[in-house]
This record gives C-alpha cells, sequence and structure tokens, in this order.
C-alpha cells in the first residue's frame, strides 16, 4: 500500500519519495498539458448527408463564405492603399522639411542682403528686399505649418491602417471559425 505523505511535506520530501521517472514523466506531462490547451486536435471530418432543408443550408453557407471572402479581399486592399498613404505621408514630411530648411536659408540671406541694401543703398532696391524678404517668410511660415499637416494625415493614416488590420483579423477568425462549424451545426444557425 502506497505511503500518504502529509500535508505539511516539503519539496524535497516529495522528491525522496517519488521515483525519478516518475517526476520526470510528471513534469513532462505538466509542460505539456498548456500547450495541449492552446491549440485543440481538430476534429476529423465527417461526411454530411444533406437532407432536404440542408441543401439550402449548404448554398447559404457557401453565399455566406463568399461575402466573407469578399470582405476579406476589400479590407486587404484598403489595407495596402492606407499603408501606400502613410509611406506617402512620411515622404512628404521630409521633403516638406527639406523645404523649410531651404526657404530658411534663402530668407537669411534674403536678410542680410536687405540689411545691406539698406545700409549701402537708398529708394526702391531695399524696398523691393524687403518685400522679396516678406514673401520668403510667408512661404517659410506656409512651408513650416505643412509638415504638421502631413504628420496629421500620417497618424490619421496610420490609425485607418490600425482598425483595418483589425477588422481583417476579425473576418480571418469569422471565417475560421465559419468553416469550422461546418452546415447544419447551431454554430452555423447563429451566424
Amino acid at each position: 500500500m502506497p505511503q500518504r505523505m502529509p500535508a505539511t511535506s516539503s519539496p524535497s520530501t516529495s522528491r525522496s519519495t517519488v521515483p525519478p521517472v516518475l517526476r520526470e514523466r510528471r513534469a513532462a506531462e505538466a509542460v505539456r498539458l498548456p500547450r495541449g490547451a492552446g491549440h485543440p486536435p481538430r476534429s476529423a471530418a465527417r461526411p454530411v448527408v444533406p437532407a432536404q432543408g440542408a441543401a439550402v443550408s449548404l448554398a447559404q453557407v457557401q453565399a455566406e463564405q463568399i461575402q466573407m471572402y469578399e470582405r476579406l479581399t476589400r479590407a486587404l486592399e484598403q489595407e495596402g492603399e492606407l499603408r501606400q498613404a502613410a509611406e506617402n505621408s512620411a515622404r512628404l514630411v521630409w521633403v516638406l522639411l527639406g523645404m523649410s530648411n531651404t526657404l530658411e536659408d534663402r530668407a537669411r540671406q534674403l536678410s542680410g542682403e536687405r540689411d545691406r541694401l539698406i545700409d549701402h543703398v537708398a529708394g526702391g532696391e531695399a524696398e523691393a528686399a524687403q518685400r522679396r524678404t516678406g514673401r520668403a517668410k510667408e512661404q517659410k511660415a506656409t512651408a513650416e505649418s505643412e509638415p504638421a499637416r502631413a504628420r496629421e494625415k500620417q497618424r490619421q493614416a496610420e490609425k485607418l491602417d490600425e482598425r483595418l488590420r483589425r477588422e481583417i483579423e476579425a473576418l480571418a477568425d469569422a471565417l475560421d471559425r465559419f468553416r469550422g462549424a461546418g452546415p447544419g451545426t447551431s454554430a452555423s444557425r447563429s451566424c
């Protein structure tokens, strides 16, 4: 008759009473059980014998699968378009930052030119330089506001991309459940 261990036994006591082979087998089984729970075995497909109502149900299931594939295809196409829009927005941000830097340099040059003209030349040339400097500053301000807009568009595209990705995953999961349910089961009727 096997001996019962007291409830207050320590792990070292259990190691000494359980044979090493049995302990290793139980430890391996303890590791394998959670993995098996995460990936349950699929049941073998049973042949379906259609009844009178099952033919209509099968056609309905097939039509729903086709609609789901179409929605999934559209969602994947939209994801690609959004990804391309996000890439374009990122490129635009870099181009606009480059333009902003160029315009800032140009404004600095024109300010220097204006100062020189004011010191050396009086009259119309100084006013023209001031107008050019003013225009350059306006262009710079406009160019500086463009990257912010481009970044906002990029953030919006990324949010849409994330939402679309979640929708694609949900559709794929629904399609997997739909396939696994098969015609005539309670799961296919609830869909």
